[in-house]
């Protein structure tokens, strides 16, 4: 599926606003804290915009003195940021996550982290996309999924605006075949992946059974009374910014299909019609933002899953298990 929200410079400023947000909203951590940073050689950020949550990777692990290695993955190099700003050993590679990595890529990263992709996976695509995610993890690796989806998202006080952009959004994604909630979606992926490396005689020392991936830590952060003053200075324009693009973009698919003269009448006037609501609905909860009618909240789902080891039964700390 094609990335919908643009690749311009304001896109690239929102990107990097939105991950100062991020950061801040997980409590400052670039990383989960279950993750141990002295673990940690090779890491990749698949779907990296500009580049800057790697970058900053970067310049964390390097001032810990070791040699690692960075690589950001993304569709388009549009937004990648420019060679004089990233930090030493910091690459970025054209990537498509619907393809399969490159061979030289398998089992290399020892972190690969994804955030932000609640607009762009169909159900068809998730088990495929974790597969070629677990495939790029070392033994003991970790993937490390930050996501935000429509029905995590909420306004206090509630409006009939603020409602109607939310089941706009949500028909959307139902209509184009994205995951509907891509956080319970995660879960089940992840749980679905399943190795070949299990043989008799052998044990996974992480999950005991087939399982690839498992689940090594879940969190949820609500923007509510959250202790940052960053967070709850930048939410509303976080959280408007998102849906008003979304409706826009839904505004855009239908007005286009307002125009194809193949459909019959009636269905152009009804795109037509949809396409005026989304524009219409944009319009009115930006209006109740600015006015202080709404405020607007979310929900940030951290989803942290660790490869599998798979070891002999020889190892000697397994004995007591025999």
């Amino acid at each position: 599926m094609s990335y919908i929200l643009g690749r311009d410079s304001q896109e690239s400023r929102r990107l990097d606003i939105q991950h100062e947000f991020t950061r801040r909203w997980g409590h400052g951590r670039l990383i989960h804290p279950s993750i141990l940073l002295t673990d940690l050689h090779a890491v990749a950020d698949v779907g990296t915009g500009t580049g800057i949550w790697i970058n900053e990777v970067a310049e964390l692990l390097n001032s810990q003195d070791r040699t690692s290695d960075f690589i950001g993955f993304d569709v388009s190099a549009e937004q990648f940021m420019p060679a004089a700003a990233r930090v030493p050993g910091v690459k970025f590679e054209v990537h498509d996550v619907f393809k399969p990595f490159a061979e030289k890529y398998r089992g290399k990263f020892d972190l690969v982290n994804v955030r932000y992709l609640a607009y762009g996976i169909s159900e068809k695509s998730l088990p495929s996309i974790m597969n070629s995610l677990s495939e790029l993890l070392r033994p003991g690796g970790y993937l490390q999924w930050q996501e935000v989806d429509i029905i995590d998202c909420w306004t206090n006080p509630s409006t009939e605006s603020a409602r109607e952009a939310i089941s706009l959004i949500v028909a959307e994604k139902m209509e184009c075949g994205i995951v509907l909630s891509l956080p319970s979606a995660l879960m089940k992926a992840i749980l679905g992946v399943s190795t070949n490396l299990i043989e008799d005689g052998k044990l996974n020392t992480l999950s005991w059974n087939s399982d690839d991936l498992r689940v090594w830590s879940l969190d949820t952060v609500s923007t509510v009374h959250h202790a940052d003053p960053f967070v709850l200075e930048h939410k509303d324009a976080i959280g408007l910014a998102i849906n008003t693009l979304l409706l826009r973009g839904a505004a855009r698919r239908n007005r286009v299909l307002a125009s194809n003269k193949e459909q019959s009448s009636s269905e152009r006037e009804k795109r037509a019609k949809l396409g005026q609501k989304c524009e219409d609905n944009a319009q009115a909860i930006q209006r109740e933002t600015a006015e202080g009618q709404t405020s607007w909240d979310s929900l940030l789902t951290w989803v942290v899953a660790r490869k599998a080891n798979v070891l002999s039964k020889s190892e000697d700390w397994m004995k007591s298990y025999r």
